[in-house]
């Protein structure tokens, strides 16, 4: 027989306390963005894209994109300086 290896078990507890806020904010951008993701695979099997598009204004659409552009280039800044 060969040596005993000690097994360690996870915690996800204790992995998240060693992350910091890091280890609390990954299972919500998981969940977030499978959230999306079954909203937007639901819609478009469903074919009702083409209905929600009709209704939003293409300038709504534009402005969502650049204000969402803008807080992307914010944090970035934010992050390395």
């Amino acid at each position: 027989m060969g040596p005993r290896i000690a097994s360690a078990r996870f915690w996800l507890r204790e992995a998240s306390g060693a992350l910091g806020d890091f280890g609390t904010f990954v299972p919500l951008a998981v969940a977030a963005g499978l959230f999306v993701a079954v909203a937007m695979a639901l819609l478009g099997l469903l074919g009702l894209i083409r209905s929600f598009a009709r209704l939003v204004p293409d300038a709504v659409l534009r402005g969502l994109q650049l204000t969402v552009a803008r807080e992307l280039l914010l944090s970035g800044l934010r992050t390395n300086l």
